[in-house]
C-alpha cells in the first residue's frame, strides 16, 4: 500500500530512493531501478522530492514487481 512505500521512501534519511527501495523491499539493485523507471522516477531521487502522484506510481510499480517474484 502507499503508506508502506512512503515509509520506505523516508526510511533512511539523506539516502537515494533506489537504496531505500532495495533495503525495505529486499530488491536487487536491478529490480529497484526497474521499479523507479516504470514509475517515472529519477534514479537519483530522494523521498522528499516525490509528489503524491509519484508515490502512487511507485506503489503500483513495486507491487507489480513483488507479484512477479
Amino acid at each position: 500500500n502507499v503508506r508502506e512505500v512512503v515509509k520506505a521512501g523516508f526510511g533512511n534519511r539523506r539516502k537515494m530512493l533506489v537504496n531505500n527501495v532495495m533495503s525495505y523491499f529486499k530488491f536487487t539493485r536491478a529490480q529497484a531501478e526497474d521499479v523507479l523507471n516504470v514509475a517515472g522516477v529519477k534514479l537519483t531521487a530522494r523521498g522528499e522530492e516525490l509528489s503524491s502522484e509519484d508515490f502512487i506510481n511507485l506503489t503500483d510499480a513495486i507491487f507489480d514487481i513483488k507479484n512477479e517474484k
